[in-house]
């Protein structure tokens, strides 16, 4: 009896050791992990872009962001880029318009190649597009990067929405099966959509509520068009316009990515180097690690 209960309590404590051990194994399977991100509108002036654009890309430097989202992007800024030491640390994936001198596009600056990429065109009257890319976080997870600059009219609401309707409800589930085709072994949850939304403080347009705004999660409603305290901004701004948050990162509410910062970086020093200021966050979210 005694024999039978001994062989009973080392069965339990053996199943108790291999329950730990495959917990154990599970939360190293599934651990957090953080991603930091910018936007960054730098302006298109030919002018003042040859002193502003190794500045900019100096900062970059220092703010040493897992990915950057670009808006105003010329072939100058791109050049500076090339010969900047970023880009020993860092891949760049540019719209036409932002490598060939057509206009001004977007580009991505990443620290792991671009897996999948593509460029649509949105319904605009200054041919503004959407610049989707396919980020590898590990050997089982990618995540879809959305890079726009949106209309940027001051009447244009409506332009915006139905823009915001066309990337949501169109190219995002066409880029994300054209990615599961291209990478079956890639699990795709994660969103992160960033860039120059022109939205004024109050406008939420209709379609993007699926979307956690990180700035309005932190209830940090900072311009980052301040005309009050950035020259370039009062010189670039219409008539009657005002400043605005009009830069945002937003994320993919159900996919289970957390904000864990926001900080629009709005320095003296950064007024010199662009009409809007640049947003950092910092996002978090439980990966499998293999």
């Amino acid at each position: 009896m005694v024999g039978l209960r001994y062989a009973l309590a080392i069965k339990l404590l053996l199943g108790a050791a291999l329950l730990n051990a495959s917990l154990i194994a599970h939360a190293k399977d599934r651990e957090s992990t953080e991603i930091s991100v910018m936007s960054w509108n730098v302006w298109f002036d030919k002018k003042s872009g040859e002193t502003r654009y190794p500045k900019i890309l100096d900062e970059v430097a220092k703010q040493s962001p897992d990915i950057v989202f670009f808006q105003e992007v010329i072939p100058q800024f791109v050049w500076e880029l090339k010969d900047h030491e970023l880009m020993k640390s860092y891949h760049l994936l540019g719209s036409r318009e932002a490598t060939r001198g057509v206009g001004y596009g977007q580009a991505f600056l990443t620290r792991y190649r671009l897996l999948h990429t593509q460029t649509y065109n949105l319904d605009s009257k200054y041919d503004r597009k959407a610049l989707f890319g396919l980020y590898e976080v590990n050997p089982s997870e990618a995540i879809v990067l959305i890079n726009v600059h949106l209309e940027s009219g001051l009447g244009e609401s409506r332009a915006r929405k139905e823009q915001i309707n066309a990337i949501r409800e169109s190219l995002l589930p066409a880029f994300r099966n054209e990615s599961e085709r291209y990478y079956p072994e890639k699990k795709i949850k994660h969103v992160i959509w960033g860039g120059d939304f022109n939205l004024g403080f109050t406008e939420v347009p209709e379609g993007i509520e699926s979307f956690i705004d990180v700035g309005r999660k932190f209830e940090d409603n900072t311009p980052t068009y301040h005309i009050d305290n950035n020259k370039l901004a009062d010189y670039t701004a219409s008539w009657l316009e005002d400043s605005a948050r009009l830069d945002r990162v937003f994320i993919s509410e159900t996919s289970g990515m957390s904000a864990l910062s926001y900080k629009v970086i709005n320095s003296d020093y950064y007024s010199t180097l662009s009409d809007h200021y640049p947003i950092h966050v910092v996002l978090e979210f439980q990966s499998v690690s293999h």
